[in-house]
């Protein structure tokens, strides 16, 4: 498989995006809970549960990230250690 220029510059954008999403996962969960505190500190404060809960299902919903990006990311390191081999 032949990428062009701007083919590995979106393949390489994923993988940053699919490298950092630990760390932006931990980011998430983290604000979420502060939202969920605030909003039982201040109980008129429905925004602040309906951001917590969102933000928990996202985080926690994609856990391990988006599965289609981490099956491109394996078929074109695959591609590339057999053209490597060949």
């Amino acid at each position: 498989m032949v990428l062009n220029e701007n083919e590995r510059k979106m393949v390489a954008h994923l993988r940053r995006q699919h490298e950092g999403w630990p760390t932006i996962r931990w980011i998430i969960l983290l604000c979420s809970f502060v939202a969920l505190a605030w909003s039982l500190y201040e109980p008129d404060q429905i925004a602040s549960l309906a951001i917590s809960f969102y933000g928990l299902s996202y985080s926690l919903g994609g856990w391990k990230g988006r599965p289609e990006v981490s099956l491109l990311l394996k078929i074109v390191d695959e591609e590339k250690s057999a053209e490597a081999q060949s």
